[in-house]
């Protein structure tokens, strides 16, 4: 009885010990892939800090360079190349808000990011303001760096300047969308979102100064400045809310200057330097409600989504 017995003990405790094995084996998998897991959220993390502050950095950069020269759209379009190049591997390189929310309609990107993305945007854009304007103002007495009335024609409405920066940001997002979609390097992609931002300005003004062409002769002389539409102070499009942050709509004193050297007003308007220095030198940020928020994006998501129906059917002609 005591053989069988220590026999059965024996056999039990063997069993109970392959068992514990089994289970550890069972579990190392379990353990491993928590351990990746957290692995990969730090890893994802540390990315995504990297592409944020590239984000911030690379579009603080590029409005500088396109409110510094705003004439000079071949210029600022390949500063925008080598900006894309340069962070590309790292944030992807969109440093434009629309760019961000148009490749996230497209399903080119990653909707978690989008609003870290765009608030680095807009804070890259406000601190090249406030560094620009600094440095102009340095010798200027009781300037201020955010002048009062900045923000005054946020919610002004102007369809001419809607319908060019929607235009323009379309056709930029097209090519954009077609870029990040192909499979060239990231210096022919570069390239490409580059042109495409050049297209989009030289498209956009050229709809931009149609439209003022257009308006009636009574609206575009008025001696009442405050009728002047948004689109009679601006000399092009932004394509970009942080640009147009950054950028500004022309004073009343400075339009109605330009208005006399080009004769619009007529024989009959004649103003001294004292009637000049009476009129607002304000000069109030382009970031506008309809114009450079819903209009960029509005034409952001069609140019974006149209460049993906149309690859997307081609495709299945192929097939």
């Amino acid at each position: 009885m005591s053989a069988k017995t220590s026999k059965k003990a024996s056999a039990k405790k063997s069993k109970a010990l392959q068992n514990k094995t089994t289970t550890t084996i069972k579990s190392e998998p379990k353990v491993k892939a928590v351990v990746e897991k957290s692995t990969q959220k730090t890893f994802w993390q540390k990315q995504s800090l990297k592409a944020i502050l590239g984000e911030f950095v690379g579009t603080m950069v590029f409005v500088t360079l396109a409110t510094g020269d705003p004439y000079s759209g071949l210029g600022f379009s390949f500063g925008l190349a080598a900006i894309v190049m340069a962070l590309f591997m790292i944030s992807g390189g969109h440093v434009n808000p629309i760019v961000t929310i148009g490749l996230w309609s497209a399903r080119k990107f990653e909707g978690a990011k989008v609003p870290f993305y765009v608030l680095a945007q807009l804070l890259g854009g406000f601190t090249s303001l406030l560094i620009t304007r600094s440095l102009s103002l340095a010798n200027t007495a009781n300037a201020h760096i955010i002048p009062e009335g900045f923000f005054s024609g946020f919610l002004t409405v102007d369809w001419p300047l809607f319908i060019a920066e929607a235009s323009a940001a379309a056709i930029f997002l097209f090519g954009v969308t077609a870029a990040v979609s192909s499979k060239a390097k990231v210096s022919g992609k570069s390239l490409m979102i580059g042109l495409s931002l050049l297209a989009a300005v030289l498209t956009g003004g050229i709809i931009l100064n149609k439209a003022v062409s257009g308006l009636p002769q009574d609206v575009k002389s008025v001696d009442d400045l405050s009728k002047a539409p948004s689109s009679m102070r601006v000399t092009g499009v932004t394509v970009n809310p942080a640009v147009a942050l950054g950028s500004t709509f022309t004073s009343d004193r400075d339009l109605m200057k330009k208005q006399v050297q080009q004769n619009a007003y007529g024989s009959s308007l004649s103003l001294s330097q004292s009637d000049l220095n009476k009129l607002s030198q304000s000069e109030p940020t382009r970031l506008n409600l309809s114009t450079t928020i819903i209009g960029l994006i509005t034409g952001a998501v069609i140019g974006a989504n149209l460049f993906v129906v149309l690859k997307n059917k081609e495709d299945s002609e192929e097939e």
